[in-house]
């Protein structure tokens, strides 16, 4: 028996469903990797946080709310709060494992006589 013309344009055919299979399998791959990446994000900032010590933590704070203050470098306590940052610098530089920062921060921020890196990378190209 030969079946309908009606019922074979009801059923999908092979090309249409693997296609849908296809779609369907990328479609979980790439909700699959954005999991993995949040997985990652979220145990790699637990592991610094766990890293952290309460002072460490308080001094970033501190250095960061100081750079603040600093602004863009005009004004009678500048010298001052610059001293006070390279102080908290100081003490919270191994808290975090990679500092990115126009090169003029990072000769407010760390003595070379005594700061030691791996790996220094410098952007020639970035405004500062």
């Amino acid at each position: 028996m030969d079946v309908a013309p009606a019922q074979r344009r009801a059923r999908p055919s092979r090309r249409c469903l693997t296609r849908s299979a296809s779609i369907k399998s990328e479609k979980l791959g790439e909700q699959l990797r954005r999991s993995t990446v949040g997985l990652i994000d979220k145990r790699a900032w637990s592991a610094q946080a766990r890293r952290t010590s309460s002072r460490q933590r308080q001094a970033l704070v501190g250095w960061l709310d100081t750079i603040r203050r600093i602004g863009k470098g005009h004004g009678i306590r500048v010298s001052l709060l610059r001293a006070e940052a390279t102080r908290k610098m100081s003490e919270c530089r191994g808290a975090v494992p990679v500092w990115v920062m126009p090169l003029s921060r990072v000769v407010e921020n760390f003595d070379p006589r005594t700061t030691r890196f791996d790996v220094v990378i410098i952007d020639e190209a970035s405004p500062e």
